[in-house]
């Protein structure tokens, strides 16, 4: 800005003509005065040369008036009081609840609905908003958020009026004013899971409105938003409401069938007793890993009464002779079929059959269903808990010859050394004692400490825990056998059941078992790739190269000369070409030849299957590839679909699809 020197116009400053009127006898000359006047020039004269920027700036200064004016003073005006009213409701409706006067919370709800109506028609006058860019996201995500609010007040006011007939059963107060927390915790619960059957018919509009609830919730971008405002950490749960709704999809799909049967999966009319085995995926099998401990976890009531874990499974007594499957005893070199290696079939529910068949055989307690847990769960739930430090098994293993992951952590167990830690202290006994009471010990104890972990964490813990509980069912790293027909049509219906599906179009299921390579899979890592070719005859050839690698030295403990019967399922249909990487194709005669002329699959559960058997040294690559022709009709006319279901226990790093 140029400064205003004494004699310049006080007019037209972009002029640059001098003041030329006579000076008079009252007028102090520039000497004396003029210091003083180009201060009070410079004071009051607009910052700006020209008429046009003045003209600008004042429309500037117009314009961000205007832009305060629409995006803070409007909404303010119009959103704050009705935000306040809105915080009222709902503190009022919280004080309600606890008073557990259903009648009360009723009219509450309803009270709460129209201040959020009130709410909703203000957001809407500042509809222009949307009209805004860069603004108009924001706008947005508010309207999807209202909108998932409505179907949540709307769930809520069906919920209250499906239990209101059993007011007193859920605990709330009855018509005589009664109340049901007279009657122990454990017979509420009972009794709430009892009645839901009777209800579940009344909340298929809840479920509806969930799923609504879901698509708008999966509008919003929690990215855009800060961490955290005022203490509240918003898009933590903005991405956790997302997350559960959708992994929750198939349930709340199936809520009311899950209602209807909840109270026999909980023993509510009659104790049940599930068999759970757990399955070590650092050594993999058909269906996730090698069968290393089992617990009779019972419930009556909704409530787990017992739970007996037995650190090992070896062969029972009473347990009848079984001939294994000809692979398993030819790679393994067992002349018997014992129940740890029962987990033969990669289609889940076959095997669970086969484990009851063995189970119930042996005379051994009656059980309603299996479930079958991987190790991997036990770490996934340290990644959320934090690092755990349990006495007698904290001792400092830096000096030990052990795997660099097994010795991190310092003195804890964490996610990334707990399997190897676990093959530790059980297998090595550096502490003295028995193999099975140290694992019966040690488990106990891990169990133990994660619970109260759980129990003593912030609020945060949950969400993340129910996500992760789906998780295990999506890995396949959780599944779920129950012999009733009715419970586990529900089951797959759900996506827990661990079955080998159905699928029109391209499928790749890739079995591995490891036989005799010790615990390797704790480090092995696998790529796929799969190429797709049209010959000229019109068929369509694929080849599937599975890379492996294993970078542990060997040691002979958990790693070993990695021994692996690979099964591929394909298509129905499909024809082998040929096989390349392996010691031994198995074929179709179910006879092991290092060198098949014709060699073929066999089919089961709907699916072709292609078997090999190869072996790698520790710290070496190894690729197996499958060659084979599919059949007509699996690629479509201009459109190509794959199901690839992962087998339980393994963690495919890159899969890459090449096509023609």
């Amino acid at each position: 800005m140029e400064l205003l020197r004494p004699g310049h116009m006080n007019g037209d400053q972009g002029s640059g003509t001098r003041d030329r009127r006579p000076e008079t006898s009252d007028q102090k000359s520039p000497k004396a005065s003029g210091k003083k006047r180009g201060r009070i020039r410079r004071i009051l004269r607009f910052p700006f040369k020209t008429r046009r920027r003045k003209i600008v700036s004042l429309s500037l200064l117009i314009l961000f008036s205007l832009l305060v004016l629409l995006f803070l003073i409007i909404p303010t005006l119009v959103l704050y009081p009705r935000a306040l009213a809105l915080k009222s409701e709902i503190n009022s409706l919280q004080a309600i609840l606890d008073g557990k006067d259903l009648d009360a919370v009723e009219a509450s709800l309803a009270d709460f609905n129209a201040v959020f109506d009130d709410f909703v028609d203000g957001y809407y006058l500042l509809s222009y908003l949307d009209r805004i860019p860069f603004v108009d996201r924001y706008y947005l995500d508010g309207t999807h958020l209202l909108t998932a609010g409505r179907f949540g007040i709307e769930s809520a006011q069906t919920v209250v009026a499906a239990i209101k007939p059993h007011a007193e059963v859920f605990g709330f107060k009855n018509n005589a004013g009664s109340f049901g927390d007279q009657i122990t915790v454990e017979q509420q619960l009972a009794n709430i899971i009892g009645t839901l059957p009777q209800v579940a018919g009344e909340l298929d509009q809840v479920w509806g409105n969930l799923l609504f609830i879901q698509k708008e919730l999966a509008e919003i971008a929690p990215e855009r938003y800060p961490q955290e405002i005022r203490g509240v950490k918003v898009r933590f749960w903005m991405e956790e409401a997302q997350k559960i709704l959708t992994e929750a999809g198939p349930l709340i799909e199936q809520g009311r069938s899950f209602l209807e049967l909840a109270p026999q999966f909980l023993g509510v009319q009659k104790k049940r007793t599930y068999l759970v085995i757990f399955q070590n995926d650092a050594e993999i099998r058909a269906t996730g890993g090698f069968m290393t401990a089992l617990s009779l976890l019972t419930v009556s009531g909704g409530k787990v009464v017992s739970n007996e874990v037995y650190p090992g499974i070896y062969p029972h007594p009473t347990q009848p002779y079984y001939s294994p499957p000809k692979p398993l005893g030819k790679y393994l070199g067992v002349s018997s079929w014992l129940f740890h290696d029962v987990n033969y079939y990669p289609d889940f529910p076959t095997t669970a059959k086969k484990i009851l068949e063995v189970w119930n055989a042996a005379r051994l307690p009656k059980v309603s269903g299996v479930l079958v847990v991987n190790t991997d769960t036990a770490g996934s739930l340290l990644e959320i808990t934090g690092p755990l430090e349990m006495s007698p098994y904290n001792l400092n293993l830096s000096g030990y010859d052990l795997p660099s992951s097994c010795k991190s952590g310092d003195k804890k167990f964490t996610s990334e050394n707990l399997v190897c830690r676990l093959e530790f202290y059980v297998e090595k006994n550096p502490l003295g004692g028995g193999g099975a009471a140290t694992k019966k010990d040690l488990l106990g104890r891990l169990s133990e400490a994660v619970i109260q972990k759980i129990t003593g964490s912030s609020a945060e813990i949950w969400p993340r825990l129910v996500d992760l509980i789906f998780e295990f069912f999506a890995r396949k790293d959780l599944m779920v056998y129950m012999p009733k027909s009715a419970e586990q049509d529900l089951i797959e219906k759900l996506g827990y059941a661990g079955e080998i599906k159905k699928f029109d179009g391209d499928y790749l299921h890739i079995n591995d078992n490891n036989f005799g390579g010790r615990k390797t899979d704790m480090f092995m890592t696998q790529q796929v790739e799969q190429t797709l070719k049209k010959l000229e005859n019109g068929t369509w050839r694929k080849t599937v190269s599975i890379k492996y690698y294993n970078p542990q030295k060997y040691d002979n403990w958990v790693s070993a000369v990695y021994r692996d019967f690979v099964r591929i399922y394909v298509p129905k249909g499909s024809k082998l070409v040929s096989v390349t990487g392996t010691n031994h194709i198995w074929s179709k005669s179910n006879q092991s030849s290092k060198k098949v002329q014709n060699p073929s699959g066999w089919t089961e559960f709907g699916k072709t299957v292609f078997g090999a058997f190869f072996s790698v040294e520790p710290q070496k690559e190894h690729s197996l590839t499958f060659v084979y022709d599919l059949p007509e009709g699996t690629v479509g006319v201009g459109e190509y679909e794959l199901l690839m279901q992962k087998q339980s226990g393994t963690n495919i790093g890159l899969v890459e699809i090449k096509i023609d």
